[in-house]
């Protein structure tokens, strides 16, 4: 049996943020955290959401003022007890989010922690 790690095309990188999360034509906002991201790929995880299909758009911020766009279409949906799971198949993403990517897969586990460090004291500012 294959495992879905082993089917993507893209590294995924796991990075837990906050994030704005907008779904269907009427872009219904809700709030939850990106748990991990790729070039091709974001899985959310929310108190409610959508079923597989809706169209969702991913905003979250990145020190220094960075705000990161993304949006797709909700390919899975996961029952995770109180949480849902989307898995989120992206079709278009801002500049931003690309070289967030970027600087998230030639990362070191301890830049990444400095990274959620960062942003931590951004949000407890904000």
């Amino acid at each position: 049996m294959q495992r879905d790690d082993d089917r993507r095309s893209q590294p995924r990188v796991a990075f837990k943020v906050p994030a704005h999360i907008l779904v269907g034509p009427s872009e219904q906002l809700y709030r939850g955290h990106v748990l991990n991201l790729s070039h091709s790929g974001i899985f959310v995880m929310m108190d409610q959401g959508p079923q597989v299909g809706p169209s969702i758009i991913v905003q979250f911020q990145f020190p220094h003022d960075c705000w990161c766009q993304a949006a797709g279409y909700v390919a899975h949906a996961d029952d995770m007890g109180v949480y849902q799971g989307l898995g989120v198949e992206l079709n278009e993403h801002n500049q931003a989010y690309v070289n967030f990517i970027k600087m998230l897969i030639k990362a070191t586990p301890q830049q990444i922690m400095t990274y959620m460090d960062e942003l931590k004291r951004i949000l407890v500012r904000g």
